[in-house]
C-alpha cells in the first residue's frame, strides 16, 4: 500500500514524491535563510503544497521540510 502524497493532518511531515518522508523542523524566523535554504521541497512543485509559514499552519510556526535523521 503506497502513503499518501503532501501534508499529514497533524502538519508534522510531508510525504514527497521524491523524496518520501520529510520531517517539519521549526525554525526561529520566517526569514528565507532560515527556512527556504534548507528545505528539500524548495522551488519544486511540492513546495506549494507544503505548509511550513506560520500563517499557513494550525500550530503558526515557521520551518522547513527535511531529512536529518537517514532512514536504514
Amino acid at each position: 500500500m503506497q502513503k499518501q502524497l503532501g501534508m499529514s493532518p497533524d502538519e508534522m511531515s510531508f510525504m514527497s514524491e521524491k523524496y518520501g518522508k520529510l520531517d517539519f523542523f521549526e525554525t526561529k524566523s520566517d526569514q528565507w535563510k532560515d527556512t527556504c535554504k534548507h528545505c528539500l521541497l524548495y522551488n519544486s512543485e511540492e513546495c506549494h503544497r507544503a505548509c511550513c509559514m506560520g500563517i499557513h499552519r494550525i500550530d503558526g510556526k515557521n520551518g522547513y521540510f527535511s531529512i536529518h535523521q537517514m532512514p536504514e
